[in-house]
């Protein structure tokens, strides 16, 4: 008796050694590539032939046959999924009474539903560290391609008013400001991947990543952009430091400082004296901001309920004299497009995984066996919040970005969860063989 439960103990072990991936997996890693390099901005043939859409729906189909034919969960297990659920629900419910109906159902139907897909097979598909590990690793070697690219074409003269880096050029990161919040999503990952150990040359990419990532941030000028990067670097050093890697940081901190110092003209900090000081900002963009969030807060007060409809804030700025111009923050994007109370869930949704994703550190703070566990949740927990914050200046609340981080959060508490019942089984499993 006690060797076969000794052999049952032993198979989680040979399991995780063997572990593949299946074809839905790897589906979703080459639509993580298309999304995030989107070569056929560069390669025209690619075009029409759709290869990030085809890549989502097979990835799809794939998933749905292997949950439906097992029998299993399709929807991650999670409180913040229902939710989310709710939120979805709002927002067509907001259709109806929309500024423009087609323009709503499109965009739900459209790249909304996209963002939920991908949500759902992140969370899903990464089932495991190996899992997660991997497709993490992916996106890194995605965003550096992107950052290279990028800063290429700032050398050739790529620039948005003459001063600042374009951005890659399409994907998520087709301008200044959505390429920087692409890479600060991404850079706690790669501190968590740094301090974890391994390779010496995964542990250069690393660096190298977040050196690259700093330098590519800083030349697009964007000012939501630097401080999220800011927020982002201080949280991350802070964690490699509370967690008794003291000497570890100290590479990574000389070369950011190094960076920033060298990449600090007198443009630049005019530009970041635009953060409290809108008449410094040449452009004009900041006072323009302002005036949008003031508009939308008028929008939010005449219909407080169900919103002008998904993606029409910019409708009803224009009704209120904004020739075509959109509010730059998620929060009153949301209040004005599907009402305060569709907010007030998208706000349960975000303080609901944080709170989780906190649960998982207490949990296993003290395990030395799931450290790589605590620590990747602990890059998670550093990224939402970096959307929360980059979210007060971007109009990107149907987009891929907070999707995909929350993917990742509810594959990481997925993985938290069977990984306590395993431990609990290992401990009874022990008790018995005494």
């Amino acid at each position: 008796m006690h060797s076969t439960v000794a052999s049952a103990l032993e198979v989680p072990v040979a399991t995780e050694k063997k572990e593949t991936f299946g074809f839905a997996y790897w589906c979703l890693a080459f639509f993580t590539f298309m999304l995030f390099v989107a070569p056929q901005t560069i390669f025209g043939f690619l075009a029409p032939l759709h290869l990030a859409k085809v890549s989502m729906i097979l990835a799809l189909v794939v998933y749905s046959h292997q949950k439906l034919s097992k029998h299993e969960n399709f929807f991650p297990h999670s409180p913040a999924v229902p939710l989310l659920g709710l939120f979805v629900l709002l927002c067509a419910l907001s259709i109806p009474f929309s500024l423009w109906p087609a323009g709503s159902l499109g965009l739900l139907s459209g790249d909304y539903l996209k963002s939920l897909v991908f949500f759902l097979l992140i969370a899903q598909l990464l089932s495991s560290l190996a899992a997660f590990n991997r497709m993490i690793w992916y996106m890194l070697i995605c965003c550096f391609i992107v950052a290279l690219t990028a800063i290429a074409g700032y050398q050739q003269g790529n620039l948005v008013g003459g001063y600042r880096m374009q951005g890659a050029g399409g994907g998520l990161t087709s301008n200044p400001n959505d390429f920087a919040l692409t890479i600060n999503l991404m850079v706690p990952f790669a501190f968590a991947l740094y301090s974890l150990g391994g390779k010496p040359i995964k542990k250069a990419f690393c660096i190298a990543f977040i050196v690259l990532a700093v330098a590519a941030i800083m030349l697009t000028y964007s000012r939501a952009g630097i401080i999220t990067l800011i927020i982002v670097l201080a949280l991350s050093f802070w964690k490699m430091v509370k967690q008794g890697q003291r000497m570890k940081y100290v590479l990574p901190f000389v070369l950011v400082i190094g960076v920033f110092v060298l990449l600090s003209p007198d443009k630049y900090l005019e530009t970041l004296q635009a953060i409290t000081d809108p008449s410094k900002d040449a452009t004009g963009s900041s006072v323009a901001r302002q005036d949008a969030m003031s508009a939308a807060l008028e929008v939010i007060t005449e219909h407080p309920l169900l919103g002008v409809g998904i993606g029409m804030n910019i409708l009803a700025l224009n009704e209120k004299g904004l020739y075509w111009a959109q509010v730059h923050n998620v929060y009153l994007q949301i209040a004005s497009d599907v009402g305060l109370p569709a907010l007030v869930v998208f706000l349960v949704v975000i303080v609901k995984t944080f709170k989780s994703l906190r649960k998982i550190e207490r949990d296993f703070r003290q395990d030395k066996e799931q450290r790589e566990l605590v620590v990747l949740t602990g890059a998670a927990e550093t990224s939402l919040l970096a959307f929360c914050i980059a979210a007060l200046f971007h109009p990107v609340a149907y987009h891929f970005y907070f999707y995909y981080i929350a993917g990742f959060a509810i594959a990481l508490i997925a993985i938290a969860e069977r990984t306590k019942g395993d431990t609990i089984t290992s401990d009874q499993a022990r008790v018995w063989m005494k």
